[in-house]
């Protein structure tokens, strides 16, 4: 399986990397490229057909396989088994006429039948059809059947970039906030009032939904690749000036921060490092600039040890 950064990468040049193959299994490759995306998204382990393991709960399959290369048999092109809810992925590179009578129309039937052979609440099963850009035929057929069991999620390429970059990114980033995110996704293609509207708001949405995730995440962020720079200077005690001139070299930080629309500052790092018990402010301050101490790992792997043991007490 790819790293997800390769993955992100693949996806941003799918046709690149889909041409390196023979034009009939390119869309064999679409559907193991969109299935390992959706593994890296979800932080869970990935399956093909053949390899799937059930005993896992937690899992995405793809039901295809490369060694050698197979396409899925009838039903869904692969499966989520997320925490709270399931996913059904639809991956397709048909953009015209023929995307919704030769793919998606039976995507619902697909999804369907899995709630019911595993017998499942249809409110906790989304299906995801992902394609480069919805036809009108698609939009229009979604549009006019509400009363559909599962939601049907579409989604562009596009967009699912954003969504696997917000995984990247986030360190603490929960299926539930993904779950939350399709519903919304869902719910608006029978309330939209044309394809262009449709597909505006979703991208909106999704957006939004990527600036609220990272900034929730500031404190870790932050505290982390700060964290990192002491560590790199070699220091136990390191000043605010040397922490942010080493965070702007950093293209990771520099894209987290772009996204969120900030810039790192004392008081950005102080709280990061401080919130996540990496670090400390010494009281002394050579020329009005902050020092921060580090805090030896194995005391912070201590807490978390302490923490996690707590956890399992309630549990």
């Amino acid at each position: 399986m790819a790293a997800a950064r390769t993955d992100l990468s693949r996806l941003r040049n799918y046709n690149s990397y889909l041409n390196r193959f023979p034009s009939q299994q390119q869309s064999t490759y679409f559907e193991h490229l969109i299935s390992e995306v959706f593994s890296h998204i979800l932080h869970l382990p990935f399956y093909t057909r053949s390899s799937d393991i059930p005993t896992t709960t937690y899992r995405v399959t793809w039901m295809g396989d490369i060694n050698p290369i197979r396409i899925a048999p009838p039903g869904p092109d692969a499966i989520a088994r997320c925490h709270g809810f399931y996913l059904t992925l639809e991956p397709t590179l048909r953009t015209g006429a023929r995307q919704w009578r030769l793919e998606f129309a039976s995507a619902i039937r697909h999804c369907e039948d899995f709630a019911d052979a595993e017998g499942l609440d249809c409110q906790d099963v989304f299906c995801s059809i992902v394609c480069s850009k919805l036809s009108p035929d698609t939009y229009r057929s979604i549009k006019s059947n509400p009363s559909q069991k599962c939601s049907i999620v579409p989604i562009t390429i596009s967009e699912l970039e954003i969504i696997l970059q917000t995984s990247i990114l986030a360190y603490t980033f929960g299926h539930s906030e993904l779950r939350d995110l399709l519903q919304k996704i869902s719910n608006y293609i029978t309330m939209s009032s044309s394809l262009k509207d449709f597909s505006n708001t979703a991208t909106k949405y999704i957006k939004e939904w990527q600036q609220d995730i990272l900034k929730k995440e500031m404190n870790f962020v932050m505290g982390i690749a700060s964290y990192k720079v002491i560590k790199k200077i070699g220091r136990r005690v390191v000043s605010e000036s040397e922490i942010i001139t080493e965070l702007l070299k950093n293209p990771t930080i520099l894209q987290y921060l772009k996204i969120i629309g900030t810039k790192p500052t004392p008081d950005k790092i102080e709280s990061g490092l401080t919130h996540c018990n990496l670090a400390c402010c010494t009281r002394a301050r050579v020329h009005n600039i902050r020092m921060f101490e580090l805090i030896h790992s194995e005391e912070f792997k201590l807490r978390i040890e302490k923490f996690t043991a707590k956890v399992n007490e309630i549990d």
